[in-house]
């Protein structure tokens, strides 16, 4: 410091951090070498941090974690919530919050040590809100349903259930414990992530039934649509039955026979068996490609496409997934050599519009497809949002709806393309696109009023529906 050697200074005090982790002193030097150095927000920081060591307990210390995460940087968030349990390593809420973040940085081995610690100490979560209520039955890692947009913390009494944790007396016991008028949710949306579990989602669902003084079987209603008027019951939003149709090798048998809708069909293949069902296969259509990904993936994690000339060199080598998919490659590629990929939200099977991703490469994805960069492709992406029936075709959007009938969940979207003779491509169809508002004032801005319409008829379409009665 004395040699304004910043850099140095900086790695001294970061050593001495790592030698005594709790220890607030450190973070008072840094505090001035970035003061000294310019960098104010830094010393900031740093501040925070050496208050919250030295006078602070574990609550603090997960807090300021807390806000390094809610502003996009996760590793300090992480670091933030490992000192947290430096303090106390029974802190639930670290746990919980490090697993995510663990996850997200594709460390899931250590992020299931911290997921374990969270949900077998607790595996019911209440804010205790002065709000209407919402029961969210949940799975501790992935396949979520995205829900911050459809029931907002501010505005809901949010009661997450971690199922595969608890038992079926905890289970009725929460049933009985939550308050008239709840609105249920199955937030389980992937398939592949509910298949272990779905039998513990189905006795949730009957206990439901039962409070609610309805039959004991199944939910079988048909799909009834926004314009229906009055309430229908429905003990669970996105009946696991409904979700475990939606799974990837199940999707061309649930939607057979729909006109205009093509799927080709996915088999799932055990990793001791894909090698050989991926050469069987190339036996039967020895000019096509082949795509595999492990079950339970999305955004094209894992993905990969193999050639026919690729076929018979193929390994998994050290990759380690269990269990895997396999569908045949289409071009999709349009006459001026792009690929889109559109997705619509089904809300109580209505589709909206909600993005349109273009891009060069055939694995689409609205991030890598420079959507920002070209003010051509927003335009297009703006006409298909405002004018889809004009874009897609009468014939196209009447298959949408087919298709969100036909699936039976009260929230889903679908991935797709058009062929060249119109008819509808399905990628993918289940319960976990993801949707969410753009920065006002950004480049994207022009999605949000969609995004609302979505919103306005999601709270419209749970109203709908009768909610937790009172008990019997």
């Amino acid at each position: 410091m004395v040699m304004a050697d910043w850099p140095a200074a900086l790695a001294g005090y970061e050593r001495a951090i790592a030698a005594a982790p709790l220890a607030c002193q450190p973070y008072l030097g840094l505090v001035r070498v970035f003061e000294a150095w310019g960098r104010g927000q830094d010393a900031l920081a740093c501040r925070a941090a050496a208050l919250a060591l030295e006078a602070g307990t574990a609550l603090d210390l997960y807090n300021l974690g807390t806000a390094y995460l809610m502003n996009g940087h996760g590793l300090a968030a992480a670091a933030w919530y490992r000192l947290a349990l430096l303090r106390d390593p029974a802190l639930v809420v670290a746990h919980r919050n490090l697993a995510a973040v663990l996850r997200d940085l594709g460390r899931d081995a250590e992020a299931q040590v911290h997921q374990e610690a969270a949900y077998r100490r607790q595996h019911c979560f209440d804010d205790q809100r002065d709000a209407p209520a919402v029961l969210l039955i949940c799975a501790a890692g992935r396949g979520n349903v995205p829900l911050d947009l459809w029931f907002p913390p501010a505005a809901w009494r949010r009661i997450e259930y971690m199922i595969e944790y608890a038992g079926e007396a905890d289970d009725r016991l929460l049933v009985e414990a939550i308050p008239p008028a709840t609105v249920c949710f199955n937030a389980i949306g992937d398939a592949d992530v509910l298949a272990p579990i779905q039998a513990r989602v189905e006795h949730m669902e009957g206990l439901l039934r039962q409070r609610m003084g309805l039959p004991d079987a199944p939910n079988k209603a048909p799909h009834r649509g926004l314009r229906a008027s009055q309430p229908s019951a429905l003990p669970l939003m996105n009946s696991p039955a409904a979700v475990a149709r939606s799974a990837r090798n199940r999707l061309a048998t649930t939607l057979a026979g729909l006109d205009h809708v093509v799927v080709p069909p996915t088999h799932r293949v055990e990793r001791a068996g894909l090698v050989s069902a991926l050469r069987a296969a190339h036996a039967d259509a020895p000019h096509a490609s082949w795509l595999v990904r492990p079950v339970a993936s999305h955004g094209g994690q894992g993905l990969r496409r193999i050639e026919p000339e690729q076929v018979g060199d193929f390994a998994l080598e050290s990759d380690t997934t269990q269990s895997w998919y396999l569908t045949r490659y289409v071009d999709t590629r349009g006459t001026d050599g792009l690929y889109r990929k559109y997705r619509v939200v089904l809300i109580d099977g209505v589709p909206f519009p909600y993005h349109l991703a273009i891009s060069s490469h055939w694995l689409v994805h609205y991030f890598s497809a420079d959507m920002l960069a070209s003010s051509a492709k927003q335009a297009e992406e703006a006409r298909f949002l405002e004018r889809p029936e004009a874009v897609l075709g009468q014939r196209a959007l009447a298959a949408l709806a087919e298709i969100g009938a036909r699936l039976g969940l009260q929230y889903a979207g679908i991935d797709f393309t058009l062929l060249p003779d119109g008819k509808v491509l399905v990628f993918e169809a289940n319960a976990t696109m993801l949707v969410h508002r753009e920065t006002p004032g950004s480049a994207l801005d022009y999605k949000n009023r969609y995004v609302e319409r979505m919103r306005d008829a999601f709270e419209l379409m749970q109203r709908r529906y009768t909610l937790l009665s009172a008990p019997k």
